[in-house]
């Protein structure tokens, strides 16, 4: 992008800058949601679930929006995961299938720079 400070940036520029602002917050969700679930398994709170559940069905909705259809793709499968583990009974629930899915969520990378 160029420093002219008469001129006004194109659309193009305006949505790298949001894809770029997107991924910047993409590691601090991650590390977020990864914090809930562990509340999660530490007291297997219901609301905890229903939080953890909620952030990553967010992060399914505008991860692919933004450009990162990986990401998104992840989310997705974590959300539905983690619905059919909370319509489980609570004895029943794989624990194992829903952290699995939740680390390979919170393990994700950008792997490229939005560039302008």
């Amino acid at each position: 992008m160029t420093t002219d400070p008469e001129r006004k940036p194109t659309l193009r520029e305006k949505l790298l800058k949001l894809q770029q602002g997107y991924a910047d917050k993409v590691p601090g969700r991650l590390e977020d949601i990864q914090g809930m679930w562990q509340s999660y398994l530490e007291d297997g709170s219901e609301d905890i679930l229903d939080q953890v559940t909620s952030q990553i069905h967010k992060m399914a909705g505008t991860a692919a929006t933004y450009g990162f259809a990986d990401l998104g793709l992840r989310a997705s499968q974590a959300e539905e995961t983690l619905l059919d583990f909370k319509e489980s009974n609570a004895p029943e629930r794989n624990v194992d299938t829903a952290n699995n899915v939740v680390k390979n969520l919170t393990t994700f990378k950008i792997s490229h720079k939005v560039t302008m």
